[in-house]
């Protein structure tokens, strides 16, 4: 399991019905349960359920059920043998980055150190008297830093063979970019993405990037609500800004900020990005529909002595735009409408 594959789809098959499956009759190890994703078949004999192994993880992933699934009879299920995946979803790091510089003088030179060789914005490391002329200084930049590395010898550091002090050199400068881009922002054309953007293409994640980046990849994008926004398409808009189309399924989603994990992309220099999982700001799904209830206040046949029936509709979440023109009547004629 990688990054590109991080979400694992499992299907679980049992020898008779059960009564039901729920997140707490899982033992998952390395990953996180997405709990709207667990579903039980309509004839009990199999489930379904997806699981997200961990981020920057090289633990295996470990999916087992536990005893507290039972059949219809009541009895407890005979605990399976786990089933464990190989998990690596860390990214690469930029190893050491290593500057063998040679400094030559025009004539030989005694007293000449590493010492006498100032540094900037890196470490020095191995020293080397070539000869009396040629040395050389191995210097790793700074960690996790993009700008300039800078060496500089002072006058007076060494002497040729009459005591003459050398003069002072020009400057080194070496750019480097050892610094990894990260994802700064992540948010989602509309604040809410609801069964009217089925079909539309209205759904649209802009990622935005510390720094600019290779364009010539693509960074690997996933959404929470991968079962909703599904075929991500996606576009370098410039060199920082990275676009995904989706398109919209209507599959019964209600979800609260939408995070996406982007992984794979690379900076100009080739940095990898740092695995980052970004929350849109702004956005939400809902392409689940509202069911309704209806009941009445008969407890048998409606009579003339029983007056008229109240019926009551309860929505399963907060609805608008319901009116009485909204409630078909058979063999009855509607009379007050009350909002409650």
């Amino acid at each position: 399991v990688s990054d590109a594959d991080q979400t694992v789809s499992y299907k679980v098959t049992f020898s008779e019905a059960v009564q039901a499956l729920a997140a707490a009759d899982l033992d998952i190890k390395g990953g996180t349960l997405d709990a709207d994703s667990v579903a039980l078949a309509a004839d009990k004999l199999s489930a379904s359920f997806q699981v997200k192994a961990a981020e920057e993880s090289t633990a295996d992933l470990v999916v087992g059920l536990k005893d507290t699934v039972l059949d219809v009879a009541g009895n407890k299920l005979v605990v399976p043998t786990a089933n464990t995946l190989t998990v690596d979803t860390k990214n690469p790091a930029v190893a050491t980055i290593d500057i063998t510089y040679t400094l030559v003088f025009s004539e030989a030179v005694t007293g000449f150190t590493a010492d006498d060789i100032t540094v900037a914005n890196g470490v020095r490391g191995t020293f080397t008297a070539v000869s009396a002329t040629n040395y050389t200084l191995v210097v790793t930049p700074t960690a996790n830093f993009e700008g300039n590395v800078t060496l500089d010898v002072a006058a007076g550091t060494a002497t040729d063979l009459a005591g003459n002090p050398n003069t002072v050199a020009t400057q080194s400068v070496q750019a480097v970019d050892t610094k990894n881009p990260a994802v700064v922002l992540a948010t989602l054309s509309d604040v809410l993405i609801s069964d009217a953007d089925v079909g539309t293409g209205k759904a649209k994640a802009t990622i935005v990037f510390s720094e600019a980046m290779d364009q010539s990849a693509a960074p690997t994008v996933t959404s929470s609500v991968a079962t909703t926004l599904t075929n991500g398409t996606g576009a370098w808009k410039d060199a920082t800004t990275y676009e995904v189309s989706y398109d919209v399924a209507d599959v019964g989603v209600e979800a609260g900020a939408v995070t996406f994990d982007v992984s794979a992309a690379k900076d100009v220099a080739g940095n990898t990005q740092v695995l980052a999982q970004a929350v849109s700001s702004v956005a939400k799904v809902d392409t689940k529909n509202p069911a309704v209830e209806i009941s009445d206040d008969e407890s048998g046949t409606g009579n003339i002595a029983g007056g008229d029936i109240t019926y009551t509709l309860v929505f399963s979440e907060a609805v608008t735009g319901f009116t009485a023109d909204d409630i078909t009547v058979a063999n009855g004629v509607r009379g007050t409408f009350t909002a409650v």
